[in-house]
């Protein structure tokens, strides 16, 4: 059954028939117990799983969107556009998916950034305390809560301030209480992330994108977030660009009404969504925060399938195995359309004999570490403009990330306000 049949009243008769459809699915996944059937959710690291649960998808080839930049060229700390797999839904346009293009010194910077740099008395962030504001800490949360931990060995982490962060907003700041931007609350938008954001966007054909706001999100594990649109911005069609970083979640993505059941997604660590266009006006939410362990544990049963026909379809290849490089390189070009068409004959232009050859977690299957996929020879585009990769993080700063990071989801979402050339409607009339 698919999917949009198999959940249009997850929760059976009764209350369900009285709430709008949008809400019955965010239910059915918030649920804890019984455990909502994960399968009916989209993977797009299992691209063969979409059309089964009732979604139309395809692979975006990404050259003919390349404004100025060489199809192989990258910023530094992403692997080459080329090799970026993205996909859109046929039932969702305006909407893409890009499966995790940061090579690990990005993805570290970028967290730093998230739970470091930027929780500081410069930005704005949620009330931690009724009687406290940013205005108080000398540094940045982060750093302030640690000096407590080191002061009191007997604090835990969830008696500290970043514990009880839940949101930090730059450029534009936000005001979630009118749901409005204002000229008199705005600080400078990080350029590193600007940056970041325009050539993401700008790969994908999004080619005057200007980042002008944006929010980073800190999930606990408890942590959900409702069904809502976001329409604050003056220019409602410019992409909406959302980085997942640490623990996975369930997505969903609706329509410009509750009353469209929304489609559920897996979003794992360094995956991005962009939502434009007609996307750009649909609900969204997330009900629930996944620990990696479980994902790890469906991504294991997940992959036993695909494995079986990936080794299948090798060994129809003769050839003996001689060059196991080249057959990571050849699986890395070849392996997802193979999975996505079924076709062995997919992979017989690879040069090398792959019948004897135990293969883990190729590229482009579940399972696979993003880690080992880095090309070192591909120009940098950084330019002049600050560079992600100029400052790393140190292993013993990144054992502290990583504890958080255990129970926490990262969302980072960047917003262009205004639309090329104009600013508030009062500030252009006068």
């Amino acid at each position: 059954m698919a999917a949009n049949e198999a959940l249009t009243n997850p929760l059976g008769d009764g209350e369900s028939k009285e709430q709008d459809p949008f809400y019955q699915r965010f239910k059915y996944y918030k649920c804890k117990k019984p455990t909502p059937d994960y399968s009916q959710v989209i993977d797009f690291y299992r691209p063969e799983n979409i059309k089964d649960i009732g979604y139309a998808y395809t692979t975006v080839p990404l050259g003919a969107h390349m404004d100025g930049l060489s199809h192989q060229q990258s910023m530094c700390g992403l692997i080459p556009p080329a090799e970026w797999k993205v996909y859109t839904l046929d039932e969702l346009p305006g909407f893409s998916f890009i499966k995790n293009p940061f090579q690990p010194n990005l993805h570290r910077r970028i967290l730093h950034r998230c739970i470091h740099d930027f929780p500081t008395n410069r930005n704005r962030c949620n009330k931690l305390y009724n009687d406290f504001n940013l205005d108080s800490i000398q540094e940045n949360i982060w750093d302030d809560s640690f000096e407590l931990m080191r002061n009191d060995p007997s604090l835990k982490m969830k008696k500290t301030l970043m514990y009880k962060l839940r949101w930090v907003t730059l450029g534009y700041h936000h005001n979630w209480d009118t749901k409005e931007y204002s000229p008199d609350d705005v600080t400078s938008f990080p350029s590193d992330l600007a940056q970041l954001s325009k050539y993401i966007t700008n790969v994908l054909g999004y080619h005057t994108y200007s980042p002008q706001a944006a929010v980073v999100n800190y999930y606990r594990m408890y942590s959900t977030l409702a069904g809502h649109q976001d329409h604050s911005e003056y220019d409602m069609e410019a992409p909406l660009l959302s980085i997942s970083f640490g623990q996975p979640a369930i997505f969903l993505l609706g329509g410009d009404t509750k009353d469209t059941a929304p489609a559920p997604m897996f979003l794992r660590d360094g995956d991005i969504i962009i939502m434009a266009g007609p996307a750009r006006k649909f609900y969204h939410a997330v009900p629930k925060i996944l620990n990696s362990k479980d994902m790890e544990a469906l991504e294991v049963s997940n992959q036993e399938v695909g494995q079986k026909t990936l080794d299948k379809n090798l060994n129809k290849d003769e050839k003996n195995c001689t060059n196991c490089l080249q057959l990571e390189e050849c699986l890395s070009n070849k392996t997802a359309e193979l999975f996505e068409s079924g076709d062995a004959k997919q992979i017989a232009g690879c040069d090398v004999d792959c019948a004897k050859t135990e293969i883990k977690n190729p590229p482009g299957t579940p399972g696979h570490n993003p880690k080992s996929v880095k090309d070192s020879t591909t120009p940098c585009v950084c330019n002049d403009e600050p560079c992600w990769n100029e400052a790393t993080v140190s292993d013993a700063d990144w054992v502290l990330f990583e504890d958080y990071l255990n129970e926490t989801r990262v969302n980072l979402n960047v917003r262009q306000v205004f639309k090329p050339g104009e600013t508030f409607p009062d500030q252009m009339a006068s």
